[in-house]
């Protein structure tokens, strides 16, 4: 029996599974980390996202982005957000 031809939609595998994030960039502040990921080509529109982890468990997705420089520019200002953040907390 011949096995039937799968394609997969750009950004799936397959079996119709995401396949992993491409990480952009990581900041780590102590316990706290900043991950930017491309998630593929089927997040038409905003392909980027940008998200914090906080050292609780808890996440929030603080930007997403059109383009890679974008991207880049989106991670920056979550990681300088968040450290004004901590002088706030700790200054």
């Amino acid at each position: 029996m011949k096995t039937p031809q799968v394609d997969a939609l750009p950004g799936m595998t397959p079996l119709g599974l995401m396949k992993q994030p491409e990480r952009v960039a990581l900041t780590t502040i102590g316990k706290l980390e900043i991950s930017t990921v491309h998630l593929g080509d089927f997040h038409l529109g905003t392909p980027y996202e940008t998200c914090v982890f906080y050292p609780t468990g808890e996440s929030n997705v603080v930007a997403t982005s059109k383009t890679y420089a974008d991207a880049l520019l989106g991670h920056t200002r979550a990681v300088q957000a968040e450290i004004e953040q901590l002088a706030l907390m700790h200054g």
